[in-house]
This record gives structure tokens, sequence and C-alpha cells, in this order.
């Protein structure tokens, strides 16, 4: 394997990592159930707010970092200029092995960026208000790509060629407030949540590529979701023990406990910028509110022979057109058999043509409006205070679904803070887990009379820079 094929994957699947929302809880890998303090506890646990003293702002964060699910140094070093085939070759690299270094999902770039405005984010004694633009996408290479790449065209196997795309950007604006009880506070986060954009690309039915013996024969088809505008409701809820003799204190959140975003046609995002998006989309590919662009794609005994004698109309079919999602046919005057009707498997409904419904009727027609989930996470954490300055933390942590920013595993986060020192204050954490395995961190913060700088930063997917799938770097300045 060449080694500028292996640099122009890797250059691919740089992007912006999954991050913390700020330079400290990077640091701490994420346990930070227990020790967020000021406007930074909002989004972990809004009860620990109750704890804040006092005043503080975020002056300025940076977050950013590159990753991907499958390559690292070490991959790379044992992969690049290695024999597949040939045990005897100088550089020999087993081709059974590649199982371990990609899964079935193929390659997989997932990214989340989270940039706090300045000033805007602010807490005072019990209370706070933050508003943060998010960007969440995943994207990646289909299994089927990569089985070709390594594999070849093995006889009678199918490929998979389904293709991961999820992108949503929003801003998160909530208010927060908390208060105690007597040896526990409680915290809740109102949020209102801006849709800014929407997009999926989703398979209909199974989608692969598969080799015969005699020719190339494969189908799919995909669904392209597109929104613009939208607004949601959500709420974090938290809870925090009082720090008792033993310095041991212990809390649990969950934050975007019931949060969606509706996706609306006179949504006022959407109206603002609709004629600039139509004049610059060609009008095939401009989609309305709750409209799809469903594609097709068949291949049929596609060979040598066939490419010589046949135009490449009767091997390779392709038929796009711009749909909507409908549960019942008959008001249409449409049946399950019509050409342009697609059937949605496990009783999903069906997809209709769309371009000769009015713009004004088009919600009404649609089965529902287009809704999105926003990632839940539960947390539960603990935290031991030591007379020499010394605290150290475990969180437990899981989302309740993958879908775009979100993670459906357990993750296990350990940490310690040394505070020991009045100018500087050391981190490093440990965590296991979650959306992206085994992970080490590390950080400092400094002070100058009220304004903190903190540094953070983290290996992704590893515990050395020779197995990290990447890495996360934050700087956050503030005043507390």
């Amino acid at each position: 394997m060449s080694s500028k094929l292996f640099s122009i994957v890797l250059f691919f699947t740089m992007a912006f990592s999954q991050l913390s929302q700020d330079a400290r809880m990077l640091a701490l890998n994420g346990a930070y159930t227990t020790v967020a303090r000021g406007y930074q506890c909002v989004g972990v646990n809004p009860a620990n707010l109750a704890y804040s003293n006092g005043f503080s702002m975020n002056l300025l964060t940076f977050n950013m970092g590159v990753g991907n699910n499958t390559f690292s140094l070490d991959v790379i070093n044992n992969i690049d200029g290695a024999d597949l085939e040939n045990s005897n070759a100088e550089v020999y690299f087993p081709k059974e092995d590649l199982s371990y270094v990609f899964d079935d999902d193929g390659i997989i770039i997932t990214t989340d960026m989270t940039l706090p405005l300045p000033i805007l984010n602010f807490s005072f004694q019990n209370y706070a208000f933050t508003t943060s633009p998010k960007l969440y996408t995943k994207f990646g290479i289909p299994s089927g790509f990569v089985d070709l790449l390594f594999y070849g065209n093995e006889i009678g196997k199918d490929l998979s060629i389904d293709l991961p795309l999820d992108v949503m950007a929003v801003q998160e604006t909530g208010f927060t407030y908390a208060f105690s009880k007597e040896d526990f506070t409680f915290g809740v986060t109102a949020k209102y949540i801006l849709g800014y954009f929407y997009s999926t690309f989703e398979s209909v039915d199974s989608s692969y590529f598969r080799t015969d013996s005699t020719a190339f024969t494969g189908q799919g088809s995909f669904l392209m979701k597109q929104a613009i505008g939208g607004n949601g409701f959500d709420m974090d809820v938290g809870m925090l023990s009082r720090e008792f003799d033993n310095g041991i204190q212990f809390g649990a959140s969950i934050t975007n406990l019931v949060g969606s975003i509706k996706w609306t046609q006179d949504h006022f995002l959407r109206s603002a910028i609709d004629a600039t998006i139509q004049e610059s989309v060609p009008a095939e590919y401009f989609l309305r509110q709750n409209e799809f662009y469903y594609y097709h794609l068949e291949i049929d005994s596609m060979n040598a022979v066939n490419l010589s004698a046949k135009p490449i109309n009767e091997m390779i079919f392709r038929q796009g057109y711009k749909v909507i999602k409908v549960s019942d046919l008959t008001p249409f005057n449409l049946t399950a058999n019509d050409t342009l009707v697609v059937t949605i498997p496990n009783e999903g409904g069906y997809l209709i043509p769309s371009s000769e419904i009015a713009t004004t009727t088009l919600d009404s027609l649609s089965s529902k409006p287009l809704r999105t989930n926003y990632p839940s996470i539960f947390r539960l954490g603990l935290s031991k205070r030591y007379e020499e300055g010394v605290i150290v933390m475990a969180d437990l942590s899981t989302g309740f679904s993958d879908d775009v920013g979100g993670y459906d595993h357990w993750r296990m986060a350990f940490a310690t803070e040394i505070t020991h020192y009045p100018i500087i204050t050391f981190r490093t954490g440990v965590a296991f887990g979650g959306a992206y395995g085994r992970s080490m961190s590390f950080g400092a913060g400094f002070k100058a009379g009220p304004v903190y700088i903190d540094l953070g930063m983290a290996y992704r997917n590893g515990f050395s820079v020779n197995s990290m799938k990447g890495f996360d770097f934050s700087i956050t300045t503030s005043i507390r």
C-alpha cells in the first residue's frame, strides 16, 4: 500500500473532533459532573451552580481537534508499503488482520464543534445565561469501498455502499437556576434550540455492489433530507450533594432530557434566506421543507463484452426526483405499483413525487413534519478532595442514541486535579468507552487575579502518540 494513498486518506479524515465544552473539562477527560463551577457547569450539571459564588464569565473558548475511527500512526506504519499476500515479503501484514483495523461501518468520521460566545456566557450566584453555536457532522467511506480497496472483487459477495452522512448546526441558548435543600442542591436549565441547518443521506433499502462470475451488478436507493430553520425546547436537570467532612461529593444529571427540533417551512430563518438559496441551487435540487430528494441506481450485467456492444444507459440506470413521505396513497389517486411511487420497507409509508405540489400545501400533505432528536447524556459523578490540594474524580456516563452528536455506549472517566500551588493547577485523566474509546488527557490552569487561563489536550482512541487516532486541544479564558 503506497504512502501516497495513506497520506490522502489521513488528510481527508482530519476534522474537528467531538470536544468537551471547555479546557478544564477536556483536561479532566470529561470527569466533570461534581467539579464544574460557574457558567461552565451548564450543559454538564446545572445543580453545581448553587456552589458557584459570585460572578463568572467566558472571555474566549477555542476548541479544536483532528481524528478518525480507523488510522493511527501504528496502523499506518504497519500497513504502509506492506505486502498483504506474501508472508515471505520484507514487510508483510496479514490481510486477515485488516478486520481489526476496519469495522463493519467502514471509515466513519464524526465531528463536533462547540463555541461558547464571549461575554454572553456568564453566571451570577445561582443564575446563569449561556448561548453557544454547535455543529455536529458524521460522514465516511462505506465498508464496501474499503473491502474493494483491500480485498478486490470477491465473487458473489455483496459490498455495502451505504453512504453515511449527517450534518446539523444549531444554537443552544439556556437559562439556569440552582437551589439548595438540606444536604443537596438541585438545578435546571431551560433551553431554546435554534436549528440552522440539517441534512442527512440515508438508504431506503439495501444498497450493494456485487461481482459474479460474468458481470458486475448492484443497486442503491438513497434519500437526501435537508432542512433550514427549526425550533426546539429542551431541559437539563441535575443534583449534587454537599461536600461531606471526608471530602467526598457525588452528583448526577441528564442533559437534553426531552429535546427535539421541528423544522418548518415558515421559520423566520428559512424565510430570510430562501430566495437566495433558490437562486444559487439548481431547481432540480432545491428542496422545500418536508421535501426530500430520492436517487435510485441500478447496475445490470456490466462487463467488458457489454461495454463494447451496448450503450452505457442499458447497463447503468439512474433516476432522481423530489419526493415527500406519506402514509396513505388514496388522497393522491396513486397505487404502490405506480412507476414513481417508492414503498418504504417495514411499513414505513410511501415516497411520492412532489414537484407539482404547491409549497402552501406541502406541510399538510406530508405525513408529518421533519423532526430530529437532540442527543441526551446521563452522567453520574463522584469526587474526593484531599487536604493536600488534590481532587480525584470518577464519572460514568452514557447517551441514549447514536443520533448526530450523541453516543449510546457507556463511558468511564477518572481524573486528578492538583490545586496545591497558588498560581498553577495541574490536571490529568483517563477514559474508557463512549464515542471514542480509550483516551488520555492532561492540562493546566493559570490564575492572574480574577482571570483564569486553562489549557487542555487529550488523545483520542489511544494512550500514546503512536496509538491515538487523533487529539483534542482546548484553551479557555474566563473570569471567575
